[in-house]
């Protein structure tokens, strides 16, 4: 239940923070600042020192809410939450805009994996490639009728699949097989067609 931070040279382990909860915790490193969540509570750890998220004093901004998942993605922090997923001001991580900075789906967002030109998401009914960079004109496009299992994609440095070279890809368990997701929103079930997965 607390937060330590292990040195990687020595493995002497020093107190962050107490009383975290024993939920799985979730962390993305940006701008010298790590992150952290694991839906019960969040803040960011700069120079060895835990913040809790400060409340904004310009009106309709609101702090960003502990959540299950974290990732940036186009300088905003984006963090999942229930059936929603919160997305930062450009460049301020702390807070979010209490008019627009939300989206909605239809379950519990399971997966949220950015690529250069948009970002997949999945939640229990199927999974979606948001394209765009911009939230004002990001597309919602369905690219499977499943989802994806809890948790961070995996990012690979390169995968070519026959021909075709999968810009910025990125990879993750679902419940039908090992996806794939890349530039462009292109998406493929590695698997789907070779291995049955349980429940």
């Amino acid at each position: 239940g607390d937060l330590v931070q292990i040195n990687t040279n020595t493995f002497a382990i020093s107190l962050l923070k107490s009383g975290v909860g024993t939920a799985r915790m979730f962390y993305i490193e940006a701008g010298g600042k790590i992150y952290f969540s694991n839906g019960i509570i969040i803040g960011y750890i700069e120079d060895e020192v835990v913040y809790d998220i400060p409340a904004p004093t310009i009106e309709f901004k609101r702090p960003m809410p502990a959540g299950r998942l974290l990732t940036f993605f186009k300088g905003r922090l984006l963090i999942a939450k229930d059936s929603y997923i919160f997305y930062s001001d450009v460049a301020d991580y702390n807070q979010y805009d209490g008019r627009s900075g939300i989206l909605q789906f239809k379950s519990d967002v399971a997966l949220i994996a950015p690529v250069n030109d948009g970002f997949f998401v999945s939640d229990l009914s199927g999974t979606y490639f948001m394209r765009g960079t911009n939230p004002e004109k990001w597309v919602k496009e369905r690219v499977a009728d499943y989802g994806a299992k809890e948790g961070p994609p995996a990012k690979i440095r390169a995968l070519q699949l026959g021909d075709y070279t999968v810009g910025n890809p990125v990879m993750w368990v679902s419940q039908k097989g090992l996806c794939v997701g890349g530039d462009g929103g292109f998406f493929k079930n590695l698997t789907e067609s070779k291995y049955k997965l349980p429940v």
